[in-house]
């Protein structure tokens, strides 16, 4: 290899790892300030989506996958590292795809939607049954509500996903002049 591959090679992997950290340490704070967990897990999410735009979605993934792992040891909110897990990590990079490919927004927000709707169901089911998380603290006074929390988190994935769709291109325009190679 000559230099100039070597050094963007070397520049691709200290990118992804400097944002793979900050990923990671957005989901250590949100055990740290439990009341904005949920706000970590999509900060840390649009560190992942920032990897995807610089360099590609191979990197985002990889970035993904090291931060699943050290969350699941490391994170003492089980349940933001399980949502970083289950959905937030990857879906910048499935959201770019999707986008790319549907062209129709109906048929392309129900397949966002329903991976939504997976991922929480399978979070909800692995943090009560696999974690011990109590069934308690899916109740509001006397009701069992996990299907309203789940409308809630619906209407936080379409605020979500229209955020990530800003952000991206005011990283574009504003930020991503900084990242010189």
């Amino acid at each position: 290899m000559r230099y100039e591959q070597y050094k963007a090679k070397s520049f691709n992997i200290a990118f992804g790892g400097i944002f793979s950290s900050l990923c990671l340490v957005c989901l250590l704070l949100s055990g740290v300030l439990s009341s904005a967990s949920y706000c970590f897990v999509t900060l840390a999410s649009f560190c992942i989506a920032v990897i995807k735009e610089e360099l590609s979605g191979k990197y985002a993934l990889v970035g993904y996958f090291c931060v699943s792992v050290l969350s699941a040891l490391f994170v003492t909110d089980k349940e933001a590292a399980s949502l970083f897990i289950a959905f937030f990590g990857y879906y910048p990079v499935l959201k770019l795809f999707l986008e790319r490919t549907i062209h129709k927004r109906v048929l392309l927000f129900l397949c966002k939607a329903a991976v939504f709707n997976a991922a929480c169901t399978a979070v909800f089911f692995l943090t009560v049954y696999l974690l011990g998380v109590p069934k308690e603290s899916y109740m509001i006074g006397q009701y069992y509500v996990p299907w309203a929390i789940l409308i809630l988190a619906n209407i936080f994935f379409c605020i979500y996903d229209r955020t990530l769709a800003v952000l991206i291109p005011i990283y574009k325009i504003k930020l991503k002049k900084y990242f010189k190679r």
